[in-house]
């Protein structure tokens, strides 16, 4: 907040001081002579001085920028002392004499701003890219060199009214600027921290202030029309003003702030093309200096028919050398780029073409296949040939017309960028197959749809062996289940002494052989189950019921197995009335609650409770057992998975009980999880939507189908006439 503040101050001080300079510019109100005037540049100085110090102090977390502005506020105090210093002469005489010691304290405040720069820590660069820093560094020196040249060096080499001191000092400003301004230029252009991009944007506006105004003055010098205070110190003033606020845009800094490092590449090739990315900003720099150079000679030329066109002929050579140097860079790594190009796009073409599954690329206005690679042709009939500019009618079948519609308006419109669904199409040979369909959307600069990716992969040799397999269990469970209905019922016969009493070693041999022929009866109704999950032919018949008569049958249904293991059954219901198939939810209770009692110790409670949730009934069957380790509380309702390898021989079951649950609960619109604490008990909870609530919206990306049904319904899947958008969209 204090630093806050500050910079605030600063920021109206500053305000304050150049609208009073500007006026005095204008009015000329300060009372005496006009050298007078010079004593403003002091007070700008010390502005900057002040605000330089405070970026410092900003950095102190970060040495090397710390040192950088530290560096800059010594040359601005420099440049104050030189101001002082000149200040005194012209108010002292009225020509003061060339050169004095402000000179010393000018030149020192160019070279202590020069270390400044090069101090501030960038990137590693490739040759290359070295190259084209330093041809586009000398770009503007040359450039920039023919103007002062014109206005300022040749008239001070070729003048005989000064000696040898004056000359070379007189010289050394504008050389001096055109070096800052290069290098200010290309720490620009390479990567440098963050938290400097704006400061350093300000200080070569600064730079640039600081050149048009000694070439000014030189010129003005020269030709004897500058006097102290003349409105050409505005651009001194403005340059200083620029140094002031690239200190105050200095954000405070911590230690290990991201902002304050060099983003380095790692790896040669990424920093190599990141270089050419950056240099890309600057390519105009060869041309504006090359026009400079040809316009300067013009001028040259019109005005001073003999000086000094011979130098500024080689100025402009040079920049023509300079110009032609940088473009034939930029034509090797042209062809460079263009070669990995090539490459890139061989690599693709193999990729696309050689590919496993089919892939399309479709121009959504039409639709139109831009592109199709050889194993999308294969599963169609036609080639690749055959297939471009044209459009998917001779593949599609009517029975997702209607969805592709929908998908064609959901797409359009930037509803969906990604689709699934499982579709027909119609081979040349006539054939009916099947086919997975994923869909993605591409768009355009601006952000709209433009084109589709279809991946479409062929699944009618794995639908048949579903079939297939769909059919085998239902006979096998159908040849199974027969037999063991007649064996246990023969068993019970026997159990029940209908053929008299047993001797004990018969009966527990048949009490033994009911147990485990419930058991393989169990076992072949879980397989099916699971079997008509995976096809989507679980029978529901839902009706209302109240959570109260469910867990009373299920508990009603284990009340024997609790009691011979020693644990209590205890229930906490609050009467809900839930849509549900009651059979199902029943079978799903005594699962859970047969794992609880199972993994209970005897004197524990296994507890069923039920309450409200967010439109939905939430059961909770809770055992005080060993718990389930937090990595497992998922994996659990895998098939055939169980907590420890060894319970499926001492505790017994099929490792399909959890799985059957979790089915059954979603198919419901429902949720299952476990929730465990390892050492103190299990809670296994799942959700029904209460009777009269919606079901919450099945989760993943949308099909066909349901997108069809949504958008049809609500009238957005009308298109003209005759529109289709086929297979892949």
């Amino acid at each position: 907040m204090v630093q806050l503040t500050r910079s605030r101050n600063l920021v109206v001080a500053l305000g304050a001081l150049l609208a009073t300079y500007l006026s005095w510019q204008l009015f000329h109100w300060l009372p005496g002579r006009q050298q007078l005037g010079q004593l403003f540049l002091p007070l700008f100085d010390a502005l900057a001085i002040l605000a330089a110090w405070g970026a410092s102090r900003r950095c102190a977390p970060v040495p090397a920028l710390r040192r950088f502005w530290r560096l800059i506020a010594a040359a601005i105090a420099a440049e104050l002392i030189a101001d002082a210093i000149l200040s005194g002469y012209d108010i002292a005489y009225n020509q003061p004499p060339f050169p004095t010691p402000a000179d010393a304290f000018f030149l020192s405040y160019f070279a202590l701003l020069l270390v400044a720069l090069l101090s501030i820590p960038v990137a590693r660069m490739t040759l290359a890219a070295r190259l084209r820093m330093s041809l586009d560094g000398w770009t503007i020196v040359l450039g920039g060199g023919a103007v002062v040249w014109y206005l300022v060096l040749g008239p001070t080499v070729l003048s005989t009214g000064e000696g040898l001191l004056a000359k070379t000092v007189s010289m050394a400003y504008p050389l001096f600027d055109l070096v800052l301004l290069g290098a200010v230029a290309v720490v620009l252009l390479r990567r440098s921290p963050a938290t400097l991009r704006q400061p350093l944007l300000w200080i070569a506006a600064a730079m640039l202030l600081t050149v048009i105004a000694d070439t000014v003055y030189g010129y003005g010098v020269l030709h004897d029309t500058y006097t102290a205070g003349d409105p050409v110190d505005t651009l001194y003033v403005l340059g200083y003003c620029a140094l002031t606020v690239a200190a105050l845009t200095q954000h405070p800094l911590r230690s290990g702030d991201p902002g304050a490092r060099v983003n380095e590449s790692a790896k040669g090739h990424a920093s190599e093309e990141e270089s050419a990315q950056r240099y890309r900003v600057a390519p105009w720099l060869p041309y504006i200096g090359l026009t400079v150079g040809f316009g300067v000679l013009l001028g040259a030329t019109v005005g001073h028919p003999f000086f000094p066109d011979v130098s500024l002929v080689l100025i402009v050579i040079g920049l023509a050398a300079l110009v032609a140097a940088r473009q034939f860079l930029a034509q090797r790594e042209l062809g460079r780029v263009q070669a990995t190009l090539r490459e890139s796009e061989r690599r693709f073409r193999a990729i696309f073409d050689n590919a496993a599954i089919g892939i399309t690329y479709t121009d959504l206005n039409g639709p139109v296949i831009l592109d199709a690679n050889n194993t999308f042709a294969k599963m169609v009939g036609y080639t690749p040939e055959e297939l471009r500019g044209g459009d998917y009618s001779r593949i599609a079948q009517g029975d997702f017309k209607g969805a592709d519609r929908a998908l064609a308006e959901a797409v359009r419109s930037g509803q969906v960028d990604q689709l699934q669904q499982e579709l027909g199409y119609t081979s040349a040979d006539g054939s009916t197959r099947q086919a997975m369909l994923s869909v993605s959307t591409v768009r355009d600069e601006q952000g709209q749809p433009s084109h589709v990716v279809g991946i479409f992969e062929d699944i009618t040799r794995r639908r048949n062996a579903e079939r297939a397999k769909e059919e085998f269990v239902s006979i096998v469970g159908h040849e199974l289940r027969t037999p063991l209905t007649s064996i246990r019922g023969s068993l019970g016969l026997l159990e029940g002494g209908l053929l008299g009493e047993l001797p004990p070693e018969a009966m527990s041999m048949v009490a033994l052989a009911v147990a485990n022929t419930d058991r393989l009866v169990r076992l072949v109704n879980d397989i099916l189950d699971i079997e008509r999950m995976d096809a989507g032919h679980l029978p529901l018949e839902r009706a209302p019921i109240g959570v109260g008569e469910l867990v009373r049958q299920s508990a009603q249904a284990l009340q024997g197995t609790a009691e011979d293991a020693g644990v209590q059954l205890r229930t906490e219901i609050e009467e809900l009335t839930v849509c549900a198939d009651a059979d199902r939810i029943v079978q799903t209770l005594v699962n859970l609650l047969g794992n609880a009692i199972k993994f209970s110790p005897r004197g524990s409670t296994v507890t069923v409770t039920v309450g409200p949730g967010e439109e939905c009934a939430r059961f909770a069957v809770t055992d005080q057992g060993r718990g389930i380790p937090a990595d497992q509380l998922d994996s659990i309702f895998e098939r055939f998975n169980q907590v420890d390898a060894s319970d499926a021989r001492e505790k017994g079951g099929s490792g399909l009980g959890l799985a059957i649950a979790r089915g059954i609960v979603e198919s419901h619109g429902g949720h299952l999880w476990a929730e465990s604490t390892p050492g103190e008990g299990s809670s296994f909870c799942f959700t029904l939507p209460l009777a009269g609530a919606e079901a919450p919206c099945s989760s993943g990306v949308p099909t066909l189908d349901e997108l069809s049904a949504g958008l049809l319904a609500a009238g957005s899947g009308n298109g003209p006439a005759g529109e289709s958008f086929a297979v892949v969209q």
